[in-house]
């Protein structure tokens, strides 16, 4: 749930971030005209520039707090849409699912709530993952360098260097 937060956020921040870019290039285009007003367009652009910031960070919450309760709400409808559905009627019904349970046994186990017998768990790295700054010390034969895996990283994945060890930042 956590990455699906940070995505509606993100997101929102970008649309309307780029969708401000364009109302300031607006702006800057268009306040020559004030200056024919006998107004000081430096002081009309500041304030102008000021509102629309604030409208911008009013829309930004506006619309992440409208999509986190839209994503959080449809989330949890289709979560206890597919419940409600019996397992068998979902494989016989989908196409291309009906192969997937060979077995009519197998279908009515799995409705009755009996644990699956093939378990696929996310993959886990062995190591930990090394950031792009992070220091890390390589190696070939006697010639040891210590760089950032920026660097590092392609002459490990072809250059016949082995990653010796690595501090995160």
């Amino acid at each position: 749930m956590a990455s699906l937060e940070r995505y509606i956020i993100l997101n929102a921040i970008d649309r309307l971030w780029q969708e401000h870019l364009y109302a300031m290039d607006g702006l800057r285009q268009s306040i020559g005209l004030r200056a024919i007003g006998q107004k000081d367009p430096l002081i009309e652009y500041k304030t102008e520039a000021y509102s629309m910031f604030e409208e911008l960070m009013s829309n930004i919450k506006k619309e992440v707090v409208h999509n986190l309760f839209r994503s959080s709400t449809s989330l949890s409808a289709f979560e206890a849409f597919l419940q409600a559905l019996p397992r068998n009627f979902i494989h016989e019904q989908l196409p291309g699912m009906a192969e997937a349970v060979q077995d009519p046994d197998q279908a009515v186990a799995a409705s009755a709530g009996e644990p699956a017998k093939e378990l696929h768990l996310p993959i886990q790295r062995e190591q930990p993952k090394i950031g792009r700054n992070d220091l890390v010390t390589i190696r070939r034969g006697s010639e040891t360098q210590q760089l950032k895996w920026k660097k590092a990283e392609p002459m490990v994945n072809g250059g016949g260097w082995t990653l010796v060890s690595h501090q995160g930042s």
